[in-house]
């Protein structure tokens, strides 16, 4: 798939459906982000534009279905809600929440590592996340702090689903992610389990959290791939005994003898870390997504929908009555 310079403007009508597309609120190697208000409600959402003619693959095409079924998949407040899905003759426009504080890793250049209490908050809310999609059989397989999203409240969603899979018996053997966060199995060319190979993805996430850089020190590709192959980490002093054994844990160089995202989250460290109701947290205010939505998502890409998305579905449905986010008179907003 060929890559987008930052410069390149993604060419895109200025309203699409309901959609009046603002400014441009982020932007990725084949995909630009604008912020996108929707003129029935005048709510404010993200609307990811992804250009057809990127695809040259079908692999790459899978990728992005990969992604859309993923998000249609999870209802949770830690995972980025897939709220609209529509195309025109040139793109696709995935619309999602707006997470109008970035990304966590602008967060750390820009401020530094987290002081413990918040690091907690925030790390307990993101094994909430991936404990859920482990729930569904779903490893997320590119765990990174670009990947996880800030809402308003600087509440964590977990995003970027591209390269993630669906739970099967079998081992996975295709190497993927980012090296600074793989796991030592996958760069040893062994066949690994995903799910654990998420669990050493967030113990690396948690220690730039927690110090502000990650664990290896050179920045030598060949120099780093060796350290993590061989599991040395140094834990500085600064950090807490409870905090140092959570990560030892997490970064267990035995993948079998990590412990999972439920574990983590019965860690004595994360016990009184604060946390919030689905009901708190979806923001997905009077939008609704629909069953013909999803539906139109898969036909674009003549692919049945399973049943456990369009159950999905009810669950967004029953989470924002509950929350009262739902007015008397829903709107399904869908391309005109």
């Amino acid at each position: 798939m060929s890559s987008l310079t930052r410069n390149q403007e993604i060419a895109a009508p200025s309203k699409i459906g309901p959609y009046i597309l603002s400014e441009q609120i982020g932007f990725g190697s084949t995909s630009s982000t604008r912020k996108a208000i929707n003129t029935l409600t005048q709510q404010s959402y993200a609307c990811k534009i992804v250009p057809k003619k990127q695809f040259k693959k079908e692999s790459q095409k899978r990728h992005f279905q990969t992604e859309i079924a993923t998000m249609l998949e999870c209802a949770h407040p830690n995972i980025l809600s897939l709220l609209d899905f529509t195309e025109d003759s040139i793109n696709f426009y995935v619309v999602s929440e707006l997470c109008p504080n970035g990304d966590l890793s602008q967060q750390l250049i820009r401020h530094g590592p987290y002081h413990e209490m918040r690091a907690k908050a925030l790390f307990k809310q993101i094994c909430e996340g991936m404990s859920y999609m482990h729930l569904k059989g779903i490893a997320h397989r590119d765990l990174k702090p670009e990947n996880i999203l800030l809402d308003n409240d600087f509440n964590p969603k977990i995003c970027d689903f591209g390269l993630s899979i669906k739970s099967t018996e079998e081992l996975c053997s295709t190497q993927c992610g980012t090296l600074v966060y793989a796991p030592p199995e996958m760069l040893n060319g062994k066949d690994y389990d995903p799910f654990q190979a998420d669990v050493w993805s967030c113990g690396v996430l948690l220690y730039a959290i927690l110090t502000g850089r990650l664990p290896w020190k050179s920045h030598n590709q060949n120099t780093t791939i060796s350290e993590i192959k061989a599991g040395n980490i140094v834990y500085p002093i600064n950090l807490g005994a409870q905090s140092t054994d959570l990560l030892s844990k997490l970064l267990n160089l035995k993948p079998e003898l990590r412990i999972s995202f439920d574990q983590a989250l019965s860690h004595p460290w994360l016990s009184d870390a604060k946390s919030r109701s689905m009901c708190q947290s979806l923001s997905t205010s009077s939008l609704l997504l629909d069953k013909s939505m999803v539906k139109n998502v898969f036909e674009t890409f003549n692919t049945k929908v399973t049943q456990s998305q369009l159950l999905r579905t009810r669950e967004i449905y029953d989470v924002l009555k509950e929350s009262k986010r739902i007015p008397n008179k829903s709107v399904h907003l869908k391309q005109k």
